[in-house]
């Protein structure tokens, strides 16, 4: 999600910002001793912003948005006005019912098969697919060469009241009508869901939420986690296979607080929200496929900021300390079967992130020796090697927008992304935005980085996609 809290407005609840803050990288003046610190020691000063282009720099927070609002891409229109009211639709028939299996099969074989050898699976995160006309929108999809689309699952939405009974799916609480439309229309056009869960309702917040964290991002209590998640693998068994808990928790937009008494917290809650979910879903089906949050891809390199950097963020989670990767005591292992990231970058494609601890678009070595070094260790479950999925990763085009890249090599640098993240390994892309967002109120807090105009127009990235898409098919 890109984003920054000096700069944001809420456009579609989680996605909203420019890079003034949360997606500015430090200075390379804080490359070396920042990023190298022991993960429980005090850090150098954070670096002013950079003067790079400022649009090619901007993120939206998409999630947790920049007036302390909870509202969900997943049931709102494209203005973020309007709940989606339609139920699901049962699906029917013999032919629906092997349509399902095959998806749910592909993906099952697209994470059982070795790393090196799974064909990368590429599609979309758009918050117009929860919008009224989303059918429209699944189709181009489809028709892209999308197999697999990232959808919502915002909990506070869905229990905004605390259940009684809620493992149950059919407690009278729980309000899944909007997500059950979503999910039927995708699976209906042969897409493969990746539900991310995210936005604790204020019953599941921790006390005393300061004014200045977002509402869903406070203290998130895991186990009122693992029991939600119980009912939503049971409400979707069948349908949805890959799980993703949480967004983006290394940024405080998404999880807080980051740091208390100059010690790292929002790895130690996330590693329980994430153990929870684990268990939950993987008692319902062990097939299921647990998915970590996209880490966002820059951070701050002193403690006590609002950012965490994503390696450094990684190695608290799966309890490695510094930069030797040195195993330490851990209450329990991170569980987990794909690791997740959003490599946004600054500039292009093939541009490293410029400290050692962040991660964008070249760089996933440095979560992949993270990852490797906590299966050696064994502090994470199951201790084998994980796949790499990027859930995010995009730029913004002129045009429309004038600050950002032109439409031609907008699609150039698509191509490029999409052929370096398969060189390092990468199983799962979803490019963030299919469509264009209109500019309200302004280009610099909406998201044009689509492979369509907002008017329905297509743009050269379109081409590029499909291109992709022959290339990784072999057509």
């Amino acid at each position: 999600m890109r984003g920054s809290p000096e700069a944001s407005s809420t456009t579609n609840g989680m996605r909203s910002t420019r890079v003034t803050g949360t997606y500015r990288q430090a200075s390379s003046a804080s490359t070396g001793p920042a990023s190298r610190t022991s993960d429980s020691a005090s850090a150098t000063e954070a670096s002013p912003p950079t003067n790079a282009n400022a649009k090619r720099r901007r993120r939206t927070t998409r999630r947790a948005g920049g007036n302390n609002r909870a509202s969900s891409p997943s049931t709102h229109t494209e203005s973020g006005s309007g709940r989606l009211a339609t139920r699901i639709s049962s699906i029917v028939g013999t032919a629906s019912h092997y349509a399902r299996a095959l998806r749910n099969s592909t993906l099952l074989l697209l994470v059982c098969a070795p790393v090196a050898n799974a064909q990368m699976q590429i599609g979309f995160y758009d918050p117009v697919f929860a919008a009224p006309d989303r059918a429209v929108w699944l189709d181009r999809a489809a028709q892209a060469g999308s197999t697999v689309v990232r959808m919502d699952l915002n909990w506070s939405l869905v229990a905004p009241q605390r259940p009684a009974d809620p493992t149950n799916p059919a407690d009278p609480t729980y309000r899944w009508a909007n997500v059950d439309a979503a999910v039927a229309d995708a699976t209906a056009r042969g897409q493969r869901v990746i539900l991310t869960v995210w936005g604790a309702p204020p019953w599941a917040e921790g006390a005393n939420r300061p004014t200045d964290a977002p509402i869903g991002t406070w203290m998130p209590n895991a186990k009122a986690l693992g029991d939600f998640m119980t009912a939503a693998g049971r409400r979707y068994a069948g349908q949805v296979r890959a799980w993703q808990i949480w967004n983006e928790p290394n940024l405080s937009q998404h999880l807080g607080p980051q740091w208390r008494n100059r010690r790292m917290f929002a790895p130690v809650r996330y590693r329980q929200l994430l153990n929870a979910s684990y268990t939950a879903l993987k008692a319902i089906d062990p097939a299921n496929v647990i998915v970590t949050a996209g880490t966002g891809p820059y951070g701050d390199p002193r403690p006590g900021g609002n950012r965490i950097m994503p390696v450094r963020f990684w190695r608290a989670v799966l309890c490695l300390d510094g930069e030797k990767l040195k195993p330490r005591s851990c209450p329990e292992p991170a569980s987990f079967d794909a690791l997740a990231h959003h490599p946004y970058g600054v500039r292009g494609p093939r541009s490293h992130a410029r400290n050692d601890d962040d991660v964008a678009v070249p760089d996933l070595a440095r979560l992949r020796r993270v990852e490797r070094a906590a299966v050696r260790a064994k502090t994470v479950r199951p201790a084998t090697r994980k796949q790499l999925w990027v859930t995010e990763v995009s730029w913004d085009s002129s045009p429309p927008d004038p600050d950002g890249v032109p439409a031609d090599q907008h699609a150039q640098w698509l191509t490029d992304a999409m052929a370096v993240l398969e060189k390092q390994g990468v199983n799962v892309v979803t490019w963030f935005r299919l469509r264009d967002q209109p500019p309200v109120p302004n280009f610099g807090a909406t998201n044009q980085s689509g492979l369509y105009l907002v008017t329905g127009e297509p743009k050269p990235a379109l081409q590029a996609f499909m291109s992709v898409r022959d290339r990784l098919s072999g057509r």
